[in-house]
This record gives structure tokens, sequence and C-alpha cells, in this order.
């Protein structure tokens, strides 16, 4: 094997033995241009294939460096964009107290307005008959607010108001109407701030023998002298034998009274929620 630089004793030097030839590679790093690289490479087939190595080398050193700078440019983006909030936004430490809750709703509309008073369920419901919208009262309500609204729908004032302590479910005060309805309060622990204990709603009854006036009905129009057919159709009834007589009730929790037995048979008295009836 002969190398290049070295001569055999003996042997003439050839253009071939001494033919060197300068190989420079240069390669390009951020814009920059690295210093070059002088290689002395035999003028051989060798000389092909060393060329091809270091050109491959520098082709991997290439894209080794493109992927660095593209997972650095990823990053300082990644940075640049803060993360957004994925919880409830917290209030500024400025920020001012919540709003008042709101106040309660006047009466819905006087005697003069298209409204009537409909029978639910533990609540009452106001009705516009104009528009057929409702607007319920749950139990709950004051005493006085309460009054206020039912005697301007029904465009009278309550013909008595008292304490009853004598039902079983403890003191209730009641208003009643020329018309047979009668509203129950019940006094609740008393609040902080408040100058006395309140009277709150709890029930409602209406009885006949009493009525001046139009008496109120259910929303699906049943009310006092109403059939046990049309309660029926109406409702999902049970009826049964009790102290005060044909008693029944209902799915929904009203109750009351026919004053007799078969689909004839008449209502009597109605009442829901907490009631003051002796049996």
């Amino acid at each position: 094997m002969r190398y290049p630089n070295i001569r055999t004793a003996g042997a003439p030097a050839t253009t071939a033995d001494e033919a060197m030839r300068t190989w420079g590679h240069q390669r390009t790093l951020g814009g920059q241009n690295d210093c070059p690289v002088k290689v002395p490479v035999p003028a051989t087939g060798f000389t092909l294939l060393f060329t091809l190595a270091v050109r491959r080398h520098s082709l991997f050193l290439r894209m080794k460096l493109r992927s660095l700078l593209l997972l650095a440019w990823l990053a300082a983006a990644c940075q640049s964009q803060p993360d957004r909030a994925t919880g409830p936004a917290t209030p500024p430490a400025n920020a001012g107290p919540p709003a008042p809750a709101p106040a309660p709703t006047a009466p819905l509309r006087s005697a003069a307005g298209p409204a009537k008073l409909a029978l639910t369920a533990n609540a009452l419901q106001i009705v516009d008959t104009e528009s057929g919208s409702t607007r319920a009262i749950p139990l709950g309500q004051p005493f006085a607010q309460l009054v206020r609204t039912v005697t301007a729908v029904l465009g009278q004032a309550p013909a008595r108001v008292g304490v009853n302590g004598e039902c079983g479910a403890g003191p209730l005060k009641m208003a009643t109407w020329a018309n047979g309805l009668t509203l129950a309060f019940q006094e609740k622990p008393r609040r902080a701030g408040a100058a006395g204990r309140p009277w709150e709603f709890v029930g409602w009854a209406l009885y006949s023998g009493r009525s001046a006036g139009p008496a109120p009905t259910t929303v699906a129009g049943v009310g006092l002298g109403s059939t046990r057919a049309e309660m029926e159709r109406a409702y999902v009834i049970t009826v049964m034998e009790s102290t005060l007589g044909q008693e029944f009730s209902t799915t929904s929790g009203l109750y009351g009274l026919f004053d007799g037995t078969g689909p004839q048979a008449r209502v009597a008295a109605l009442w829901s929620g907490t009631s003051c009836v002796f049996r």
C-alpha cells in the first residue's frame, strides 16, 4: 500500500503519487461562517467516499441544529403568553359589597285589575285573567305583606284577624275574609335585628257557610260547591270516612270534605298546609 507524501525508494515520482488537492468544507451556523477547514485528501476513489461522509455528517448537524432552534422558539413563545384562568374569576380587592337582595314585590294588582286568586297545594297563585300568567305565593311569606297582597286582589280586607291557641300545630294567627278564605300564619323564631318574632304563612282553608262574594277556586276550577265527579276528573283523590265526615285528599297535598256520598256530593271545605281542623 502506498501512502501520499511518501516516495518509494527507487520509484520515480509520478504526478499521481504526489498529486494532492485541498478540499475545503465550510458550514454556516446561525448565519455566521465557521473558519474553513481544509483537509488534504489523495485524489483517488477514497476522496469521493470521504467527501460524501463529511457532507452527510454536516447535513446531520444542520438538521439537529434546526431542531434545537425550533424547540427554543416554541419555549419562548409559550413563556410569552400566560396561562388562561380555568376556574371562576376572583373578584378584585377593591370590589364593593354584593348588591342587596331585591325588596319583596308589592301587591300585584288592585281590585280593579284583571287578577284573581287561585288555590294550590301548599301555596296560592295570582292569575292574570288577560294574559293567563301566574305568580306563585309560596309558604313562608310574612303576615303583613301577604295580607296586603290578598286584600288588593280580592278587593276587600279581612273580616277578622285573631290567634287561635288551641290548634294541634300550636297557636296560629288567622286572617279570614268574608268569602270563606282563611290564611294561617305561625310564629317563627326571632331573626337577628328584628323587632319581634315574625308570623309566616303556613297554610290556607276555605269553608262554606261564610261566603260573601265569589270564593277562590283551584287552578283546575274546583272549589266550594264542586261535585265529587268534577273533583275526580281534575285530581286523583282518596276518600275516607273520618270523624269529620267524607274526607278526601289528593296526591299533591289538597284536603277537603264532601257533604255526602256519591258522585253528586259537593265540596264543603278545602285546605292545604298547616290547618286547625278538630277531629
